[in-house]
């Protein structure tokens, strides 16, 4: 899961999915350093297992690709990476209309001879470029499980609105400069302007778009991954997905069960909460990683922001917060304010390595040097060092309104402050939908009729996509999905951790699923 404008924590985000590097975001941080492989998983789950262990294929090798793959000219990659692009139609409703280009970039099997399919990647978001993270993926799948990519042609794409895939834009950079990270508790008229502005980037994005909006949505991208393995020639095709991710593979999975090899789920997010709206659930998901960064910083001497106690630490943390909303710091002409000392806490958030980054962050800055908040914020909201922005915001913002996902939250019922004293007084709790939500298609079911196995990946500490989306994912897939608890903290944490790794590449080489009840321990 990502954030959408300003602080507001809503559904699904990057990275964003997946967040790499050290505090940015779908999708910009490293994963987790590697740590030993955890011995309470199943014997035949770790790392080295999926190394040796292999099925005879599957599918056979593709014969009648339609892809003229060329070497890449916009992406640099140190791996021999090739760039093509796949024709599908804007609406499908309309297949011999107006066409689009999804991009797409592959690692080719190292043995054509012997390769068996594709595995399609997506790092959630939604808005992630799954082109820009292929050459990460790859080189984590295949150092683990060689045979993987001897025997597997390993996949990114932008999907439609996304990157070099028809990318939407609804705001100018200067515009996302000034109003991304407005505050979120106006104190007098200019700031009350700008908040209201920056409320209105759905509004304007439809006014951008029109109804073409609504082509954008993740039934059809689930369309284009489909068009994808169709131009790649073969009968089925492996999928692994990250965050939001995880729902567009699982709605691929719905609309296409019998071209599914396997599909891997990680870090599961699903908007079909019973009970509760799914920004509540992040709420809680995020305070409870904060109150976990507290306490480490309350009992780790070394941390920079380090207090006796938990609570000190958050009140510390609070006081800051305070500070900079009274008296942004300015950092070369920009200005750090609260609402970027809170993105920049709660991109820390997905990964715990990132924890004393943030710690030092947040110290620096009761010193006055807000420089390394406000890159954190940046990396997260995806603005490049020249000043230009990457179209992740908009493309988050379009997907989300095209199928159907919102942060309405009924404040008479839910009473955010309460959920979250931490991030509760400064998230909005309005309404993201779409200007005409009866033009949004329904969403696809996601049962599964196949007969492929899905791998769906919960972390009991997961911020972004709490444990409760993975269990609710599992019992709408229905019978053919296995659950995998990562007990640990952080989100999208399987190609850091050893023992995820390992369940992940034996997924994906032998297409069987793990066994039941097959748990993963984060390791300190």
């Amino acid at each position: 899961m990502r954030t959408s404008p300003r602080t507001r924590v809503i559904v699904p985000i990057i990275t964003a999915g997946l967040l790499l590097a050290s505090c940015g975001g779908d999708d910009t941080a490293t994963p987790a350093t590697a740590a030993a492989p955890d011995t309470t998983a199943a014997p035949d789950t770790t790392a080295a297992a999926a190394t040796t262990t292999a099925a005879p294929a599957t599918t056979a090798a593709a014969s009648t690709s339609t892809i003229d793959w060329q070497p890449c000219t916009d992406i640099e990659s140190t791996a021999p990476v090739e760039c093509a692009t796949v024709q599908v139609p804007l609406d499908y409703d309309d297949p011999d209309g107006e066409q689009i280009g999804i991009a797409i970039n592959r690692l080719a099997a190292a043995d054509p001879a012997a390769r068996e399919g594709a595995i399609l990647f997506n790092p959630g978001g939604p808005g992630g470029s799954g082109r820009d993270l292929l050459e990460l993926v790859a080189s984590q799948l295949a150092s683990t499980a060689p045979e993987l990519a001897e025997r597997f042609d390993i996949i990114g794409f932008d999907p439609r609105g996304v990157g070099a895939s028809n990318p939407v834009r609804c705001v100018d950079d200067a515009w996302k400069d000034r109003y991304l990270l407005a505050d979120a508790t106006p104190d007098d008229a200019a700031e009350q302007a700008d908040s209201v502005e920056s409320d209105r980037f759905p509004t304007i994005c439809q006014e951008q778009l029109g109804n073409e909006l609504y082509e954008y949505s993740t039934n059809n991208t689930a369309r284009d991954i489909d068009r994808i393995r169709e131009a790649l020639g073969d009968e089925q095709i492996s999928f692994y997905g990250i965050s939001y991710g995880t729902l567009l593979g699982a709605t691929y999975g719905g609309l296409f069960p019998d071209r599914v090899r396997v599909l891997v789920l990680d870090s599961a997010f699903t908007p079909d909460m019973d009970g509760e709206p799914p920004l509540v659930s992040q709420m809680r998901g995020f305070q409870a990683s904060f109150d976990a960064w507290a306490a480490y910083c309350s009992t780790d001497t070394t941390c920079p922001f380090t207090a006796p106690t938990a609570a000190e630490v958050t009140a510390r943390w609070q006081t800051l917060g305070d500070r900079l909303d009274a008296t942004p710091v300015d950092v070369g002409g920009r200005f750090v304010n609260r609402e970027t000392m809170a993105l920049a806490t709660i991109s820390a958030m997905y990964e715990p390595t990132a924890w004393p980054i943030l710690a030092q962050a947040l110290a620096d800055a009761e010193q006055g040097d807000g420089t390394t908040l406000l890159g954190a914020a940046d990396m997260y909201n995806q603005r490049n060092p020249d000043g230009t922005y990457d179209n992740e915001k908009d493309a988050q913002t379009v997907i989300s309104c095209a199928s159907g996902f919102s942060d309405a939250v009924d404040t008479t019922m839910w009473d955010l402050p309460a959920i979250s004293p931490v991030f509760g007084p400064i998230v909005p709790a309005n309404d993201i939908t779409c200007v005409d939500p009866a033009a949004v298609e329904p969403r696809a079911s996601i049962a599964f009729t196949g007969t492929a196995p899905v791998i769906v990946i919960g972390g009991t500490g997961d911020p972004a996509t709490p444990f409760a989306m993975a269990e609710r994912m599992v019992a709408d897939v229905g019978s053919q999905a296995t659950l995998v608890v990562f007990e640990g903290e952080g989100h999208g944490q399987s190609l850091g951790d050893p023992c995820l790794l390992g369940v992940v590449t034996k997924a994906l080489l032998t297409a069987t699923a793990p066994a039941a009840g097959t748990v993963c321990t984060q390791q300190s």
